[in-house]
């Protein structure tokens, strides 16, 4: 049309649709105004490109450590063990059971124990009744009303009644040596008494036996009497004083008999109480080791009855049968405490350890909760092992300790406890990181590690 016209100018207004529609192909193209939906897809592109381009130099991400774990009760849960071998005579827990603490869980055959309890109990009352008859004689000894007191001992009558009798035997066989003695001593001092009689009799007749044997002697001097008779009168002096001599010994040995019988009667007294505090000695020596023997066996049988040490939940029941036997240190069941707090023990691998230190925030996911239905649990990186362990799976990881901020989760609108033992994936956030870097970081390793090829 331009050419039949011959103008040159352009057309300033467009042709309407049905007049394009007689034109030739080509000229439709031209004179067909552009599709405005393409333009505002490319600027649509290029907006959201550029948006992209800007989030990812100026947008970050949280950088976090993955370690997976489970949760366990702080403190432990009670692993519930004996220490003797003995025969299971009674269950009263069944698995998943709730006990209370110091509930009976499980109880053994006592029979033994119960034998040697017994022994032991006979043998400590006999003791304490050898103590109290040897204090009953010491006191008795020492002039002191102290009595057989066997009341404390708890010991059967026909015990009592056997020492008591002893001890009356004792006392009357040590008064029946001491009546002897006594009455020696008073035979000694009877005859020490005759032996001064005699003594002062002889001394007065001695002196007029020589008044006497002077005068006859004068007489004798004189002829008024024949020797006979002076020396008849001289042998009665001779006499006499030997007499005096005789009687002055048996005295001095009268009062040796009485200082001897003297002693023998503190020696009596002080052996009899030597050899009383010496059997008190030797039964409390032995009451004391039957006091500590029955203790132990006493703490034994109370072993055989095996009691919940904390309040929680019986798991890992290892023991059905009554009359089965059960060896020392095998575990029977485990203790879940019910008032523990949950912590989460993780495994943080070795190529994450650099960039973890303590107090770093946790999300803790609960395989047990799909955490984009139920969410996360919060926590706090409590603690890292100083050394690494050595695992199959994953080889050398560290072990670390996660303190959740509540011991529960909410779930179907219910909020629920979190139990030990389950398991979970530790999330560490260690910082964050620009998302280019994450876009780049592929780039950089290539460029490094083709860097370092021969």
């Amino acid at each position: 049309m331009m050419a039949m016209t011959g103008d040159p100018s352009p057309r300033t207004t467009a042709l309407p649709g049905a007049a394009r529609d007689f034109l030739p192909a080509a000229l439709e193209i031209l004179e067909t105004p552009a599709n405005p939906a393409g333009r505002a897809l490319a600027l649509v592109i290029a907006a959201m490109l550029s948006i992209a381009i800007g989030w990812a130099v100026l947008g970050k991400v949280d950088v976090v450590a993955v370690a997976p774990g489970r949760t366990v009760a702080v403190g432990g849960n009670k692993l519930v063990q004996p220490l003797e071998i003995g025969t299971v005579r009674a269950i009263h827990v069944a698995d998943g059971e709730t006990v209370a603490a110091g509930q009976v869980l499980v109880e053994l055959d006592p029979t033994e124990d119960e034998v040697d309890f017994g022994q032991l109990s006979r043998q400590r009352a006999e003791q304490a009744l050898e103590t109290a008859r040897q204090r009953a004689f010491i006191g008795s000894l020492l002039g002191e009303e102290a009595g057989f007191d066997a009341t404390a001992t708890g010991a059967p009558e026909l015990l009592v009644r056997i020492h008591r009798t002893q001890l009356e035997s004792d006392l009357a066989a040590f008064a029946a040596e001491r009546a002897s003695l006594e009455a020696e001593r008073s035979r000694r001092l009877s005859a020490q008494g005759s032996a001064v009689s005699e003594l002062a009799k002889s001394a007065e007749i001695l002196p007029i036996l020589r008044e006497r044997e002077a005068a006859s002697r004068d007489l004798y001097d004189k002829g008024l009497t024949t020797r006979p008779q002076w020396q008849q009168v001289q042998a009665s002096l001779i006499e006499a004083e030997h007499d005096l001599e005789i009687r002055r010994n048996r005295l001095a040995e009268a009062g040796t008999g009485l200082v001897a019988i003297d002693r023998e009667l503190a020696y009596q007294r002080a052996d009899r109480l030597r050899l009383a505090y010496a059997a008190l000695t030797e039964a409390e020596t032995a009451l004391a080791q039957i006091e500590l023997a029955l203790q132990r066996a006493e703490a034994r049988r109370a072993r055989r009855v095996l009691r919940a040490p904390v309040a929680g939940t019986v798991q890992q029941l290892a023991v059905h049968t009554v009359g089965g036997v059960v060896q020392p240190g095998s575990p029977l069941m485990v203790i879940v405490p019910a008032d523990a707090r949950m912590e989460i023990r993780a495994r943080v691998l070795n190529r994450d350890m650099g960039r973890i230190r303590e107090g770093m925030p946790v999300e803790v996911k609960l395989e047990a909760f799909n955490f984009t239905r139920y969410g996360t649990v919060p926590g706090t990186l409590v603690s890292l092992s100083q050394d690494a362990i050595e695992t199959e799976a994953a080889g050398l990881v560290y072990e670390a300790r996660i303190a959740l901020e509540r011991p529960d989760i909410l779930a179907e609108g219910a909020a629920v406890r979190i139990p030990p033992g389950m398991a979970v994936t530790a999330e560490i956030r260690t910082g964050q990181r620009r998302i280019a870097d994450f876009l780049l970081s592929p780039l950089k390793r290539y460029r490094q590690e083709a860097i370092r090829e021969p």
